[in-house]
Order: structure tokens, then C-alpha cells, then sequence
């Protein structure tokens, strides 16, 4: 049953009140960005997420004047420690970890990079952006090959199952 003010109500927000701007792409990005990292804090799909995150984080900070807002920058920063630990979990703690952890670091000055104004970046030694940068590609190279890996294991399970089952079918038959 509707009261009088249902019936009345024409879609516009009520008086005093202001609809909720439209998210901007960048903020679908940030969005994005924060759901990859969340997953792989969440064990899904780890590999696979980060380095599709680091994809896309590399891109968008090589746009020169393309900035994000400080709160922007400090939700991905949370995220990104959020998934710290699982991020570490996928290498061999001997030989990887120190490496991966400096890529991780990198990671979080690329996204204190994105948030920076062109003076502040320009106080910045000219060959920190690229080391960002180059921490980040290996760690996104890393999760690839990792995918690349787990792709390979899939498929020979998959060959086996098929092995089996084509044993099975002639013993069967």
C-alpha cells in the first residue's frame, strides 16, 4: 500500500537534498583496482589478480597528468596491505621475498606517484618513477608466468583425466 508521499515522489531527490554525482570513470578504475586487490587478499585467484592490477595501475600512472585524490590514493594503499602478506605467500621465501617486497613497495610509491601534482614529482630524482615502475613489471612478470604455470599444471591433470577415462572406456568395452 502507498502513502500519499509515494505517490507523490516525481524521481528528484527531496528538497535540500543533492543526488550523488555520477562516478567517474576514474573512480570505476580505483573501484577496480581495489576489488583485484581485495581478491587477492582473499586467496582468489592471486596470481592472476595482481598482475591484472598491476597492469592496469602501470597504465594509468604512466599518464602524466592524470591524478587521483588523496582519499583515492590512501584506499588503494589499504588495499594494497591488505593483500601484502598474500601477495608474499606466492614466493619462495628464500629467494623471492626480498625482491617481492621491494616490488610491493614500489607498488604503493606508484600510487603515491598517481596522487602527486606535477611539482611534487618534479622534486623527485628523475629515475624513481622508472625503478617504480620496473619493480612493478617484474612483480606483474612474475604473476604471469605464475598463471602460465598453474595453466600448464591444469592441463596435465586434464591429459591424465583423459588418459584414464579412455583406459577405463577400453577395459569397459
Amino acid at each position: 500500500m502507498m502513502n500519499d508521499q509515494e505517490l507523490d515522489y516525481n524521481g528528484l531527490p527531496p528538497l535540500g537534498c543533492e543526488a550523488s554525482p555520477e562516478p567517474t570513470e576514474l573512480e570505476h578504475k580505483i573501484g577496480w583496482l581495489c576489488d583485484c586487490l581485495a581478491r587477492v587478499a582473499a586467496g582468489a585467484e592471486q596470481a592472476f589478480n595482481l598482475s591484472e592490477a598491476l597492469c592496469s595501475l602501470q597504465t594509468e600512472t604512466s599518464r602524466r597528468h592524470a591524478r587521483i585524490s588523496p582519499t583515492q590514493r590512501d584506499r588503494l594503499l589499504r588495499s594494497l596491505a591488505m593483500a601484502h602478506t598474500s601477495i608474499l605467500r606466492l614466493f619462495d621465501a628464500s629467494r623471492e621475498w626480498p625482491t617481492a617486497a621491494e616490488a610491493v613497495d614500489a607498488v604503493a610509491g606508484l600510487i603515491c606517484w598517481w596522487a602527486e601534482t606535477d611539482e611534487a614529482r618534479d622534486t623527485r630524482h628523475k629515475h624513481l618513477f622508472a625503478d617504480f615502475q620496473a619493480y612493478a613489471r617484474w612483480l606483474r612478470n612474475t604473476c604471469h608466468n605464475l598463471c602460465l604455470l598453474e595453466d600448464i599444471v591444469r592441463r596435465a591433470g586434464q591429459r591424465r583425466a583423459d588418459v584414464i577415462a579412455d583406459i577405463i572406456r577400453r577395459t569397459a568395452a
